[in-house]
């Protein structure tokens, strides 16, 4: 088991309310996107087109509903230790603004029936 599915696991033993629970991360797996719907975790933030379809499949499969928050990447330079930069153009994290990734995201989220996407 992973790190991240055992955390989940134990905030949901725990009582948190699940609904309230963003699970975020880059590189999810196949395994911790299943669990977080089966959970019914309250929000699942993108990270990237694989995880957009990954998602997609998975709602499709399981015939749930997911509200997700598409991560996105402006652009700017947080003027900071290049370690922690993570908005930046060619930043490995969320869609990029600038090359229309974004943008792609958003539209392609837009015509997936079970996803419900906030970008943040």
């Amino acid at each position: 088991m992973l790190f991240r599915e055992a955390n989940y696991i134990l905030r949901l033993v725990l009582i948190y309310p699940v609904d309230r629970i963003n699970f975020h991360g880059n590189n999810k797996t196949y395994s911790e996107i299943e669990l977080a719907l089966e959970a019914r975790i309250g929000c699942i933030v993108v990270d990237n087109f694989y995880e957009l379809d990954l998602l997609n499949n998975l709602t499709q499969e399981k015939k749930v509903k997911q509200k997700i928050l598409l991560r996105v990447s402006p652009g700017i330079d947080a003027l900071t230790h290049h370690y922690i930069k993570t908005g930046m153009i060619d930043s490995k994290f969320g869609m990029a603004i600038a090359n229309g990734q974004a943008l792609l995201g958003i539209k392609t989220e837009a015509q997936m029936r079970l996803l419900s996407a906030k970008v943040i």
